[in-house]
């Protein structure tokens, strides 16, 4: 695979309404040849860990969720905002598809992430879909991150606006 990225992938479900989305991106990435794992968050602490690099998760990172201005929704109405994130993902490439948590990218550029792709406003629904299913179609095809990246954001329409971030350092 290109970018020495592996074919695995972890799915953060960080919302108990994501759950329909995060089985979706499983049988598409195992269809695709990914080993997928699934981490079904309970509590806010569960996200910051996984996030903070406490607990073990691939390379290749999909967070299925729900944001806004500032924040990633959970399950039990504890919200977490952007900046009460500690990332800790050294060389890990993060996909979020929570509406508008592009704005979380310092975040995850701190915490040592090599790439963070993310909305930066409120896609419609079926649009985080179709990008992320391009994105890791195209992975799988050994394009590059950023070949990936700019080719599934070019089949958005107007208004799903994805960014992508790199850790140059």
């Amino acid at each position: 695979m290109s970018d020495q990225l592996s074919k695995n992938v972890t799915i953060i479900c960080a919302d108990e309404s994501s759950t329909m989305e995060t089985f979706a991106f499983r049988s598409v990435l195992e269809y695709l040849g990914f080993t997928v794992s699934v981490r079904w968050i309970g509590t806010k602490k569960e996200f910051l860990d996984l996030l903070q690099g406490k607990k073990e998760t691939d390379n290749l990172i999909v967070i299925s969720s729900h944001g806004e201005k500032g924040k990633f929704f959970m399950p039990t109405n504890e919200n977490i905002l952007f900046s009460e994130l500690h990332v800790n993902l050294p060389g890990k490439t993060v996909l979020s598809v929570g509406c508008d948590t592009g704005e979380a990218k310092d975040e995850f550029l701190k915490g040592k992430c090599r790439q963070y792709i993310a909305p930066m406003d409120y896609p419609e629904g079926n649009d985080a879909m179709m990008f992320t299913v391009k994105f890791f179609w195209l992975i799988a095809q050994n394009k590059s991150i950023q070949q990936a990246f700019d080719s599934a954001l070019a089949d958005m329409p107007e208004g799903s606006e994805f960014m992508l971030a790199q850790n140059h350092s």
